[in-house]
């Protein structure tokens, strides 16, 4: 009733002034949600990730949702069922990659090849007799590796331990360096 007694001059200036103000808020609110998604790649941070892209589509959906009721009133009411299945799809395909990625985090998926790793390891190594019981995980950010492996009975503890390392230093180029890892290893006397 109210804006039904305010002159069309007032409503057009009313209606311009809100579209206005939304669409500058919408483009900050999206500017701020690309800047979380670029440091959440950099960082590799997929959770950020999911919550940059969820600050992104949220004004784009707003602004669809906008247009389908603007075209439902003017008389396109197929318009808005079209547009709701667009978004529908949207979120559905969007939830699916989300539980792919961070399934992999949730499950404990194992995220380096145990049987490669061993044959890597050892054909660069030569005094390293076997290695064992390796396992990989990641928690998004960083991989965490462990392994055990037999070097020579005699070796002291110094030369073992240089010898852990040097391993440690090589698997940490093998995955890549700008990769952040966690490697274990846990030294046996040959059996």
């Amino acid at each position: 009733m109210l804006f039904a007694s305010i002159s069309v001059k007032n409503r057009v200036m009313i209606l311009t002034s809100l579209i206005f103000w939304t669409s500058s808020l919408a483009c900050i609110y999206s500017a701020i949600a690309l800047v979380e998604f670029i440091y959440a790649k950099r960082l590799g941070i997929a959770i950020m990730a999911a919550s940059a892209l969820h600050y992104i589509t949220d004004p784009v959906f707003t602004f669809i949702v906008f247009l389908g009721v603007y075209l439902s009133h003017i008389g396109y009411v197929f318009v808005d069922y079209i547009l709701s299945i667009v978004i529908g799809i949207i979120l559905i395909s969007s939830a699916i990659r989300q539980i792919r990625k961070q399934s992999v985090v949730l499950l404990d998926v194992v995220v380096l090849d145990p049987e490669k790793l061993r044959r890597v390891i050892m054909e660069k190594f030569p005094e390293v007799k076997d290695v064992h019981e390796i396992t990989s995980r990641t928690d998004g950010v960083k991989i965490f590796l462990e392994f055990h492996i037999w070097l020579d009975p005699h070796l002291t503890l110094r030369e073992a331990h240089d010898k852990a390392h040097q391993i440690q230093e090589y698997v940490e180029s093998y995955i890549g360096k700008d990769k952040k890892t966690r490697i274990l290893i846990h030294i046996e006397p040959e059996q």
